[in-house]
């Protein structure tokens, strides 16, 4: 019974752990992360239904060890349920930033890096709050101060950085599994200032539970904040 209720634990820090250190695939990492969710309810029900309602009152503390993981997953999957299954966004659905430095990456090397016109329909309904910034500011200033918070970021990688074309380019890694998401920063001239658009797109997964999206908003309430 205590193997029963450390099963879905250590489950779920394998994942987190040999995903964390590079020995196995982000999204294999996630999946184990996520079998310990079931896991944990499956063994907690065993064990309240086989010793705690036959009045093994002592094996109370395992069915609450094994209940952990489930609580722990639910609790973080629960935010990111409401989005569609999608796993590239952008704030221009017209004209999408282009990938380039991405399409050298060997996990790119047979990916579509156009943006799926399937997405377009969700985007709209899931990402209409997500603004593109205007500045009435030349486009070359604006896109020093893209390029300089670009730096700032946590867990961001600047793979191409180019003025002619007012772009910039890279790889954001999550945290927790490793996770690497391509993303591009464009500016362009709008008027008599200029406009800022930003894609984020996933490696792993066809749904990001809103991971893209929370990037693309995070970095531009910074670039406006400032």
């Amino acid at each position: 019974m205590r193997f029963l209720a450390a099963a879905p634990l250590l489950c779920m820090f394998v994942g987190i752990g040999l995903s964390s250190l590079g020995f196995i695939p982000p999204i294999v990492g996630f999946a184990l992360y996520a079998l310990s969710g079931p896991l944990a309810l499956a063994a907690s029900i065993s064990i309240y239904f086989t010793r705690v309602r036959k009045g093994r009152l002592n094996f109370r503390i395992l069915v609450i060890i094994a209940s952990v993981p489930f609580l722990i997953v639910l609790l973080s999957m629960v935010p990111g349920l409401g989005y569609p299954t999608m796993n590239d966004v952008t704030t221009d659905l017209e004209n999408p930033p282009e990938f380039v430095k991405a399409l050298e990456a060997p996990a790119n090397a047979d990916r579509d890096m156009s943006y799926p016109e399937e997405f377009v329909p969700l985007a709209q309904e899931t990402y209409a709050a997500i603004k593109a910034p205007y500045f009435e500011e030349a486009p070359e200033r604006v896109f020093k101060r893209v390029q300089d918070l670009a730096k700032l970021q946590s867990g961001w990688t600047i793979t191409n950085d180019d003025p002619a074309t007012l772009t910039v380019e890279g790889e954001a890694q999550s945290y927790f599994f490793r996770f690497i998401d391509d993303f591009v920063i464009r500016v362009s001239e709008s008027g008599d200032g200029a406009r800022v658009d930003m894609r984020s797109k996933s490696r792993d997964g066809k749904g990001d539970l809103g991971a893209n999206g929370k990037r693309i908003q995070a970095f531009f309430d910074q670039l406006t904040a400032e």
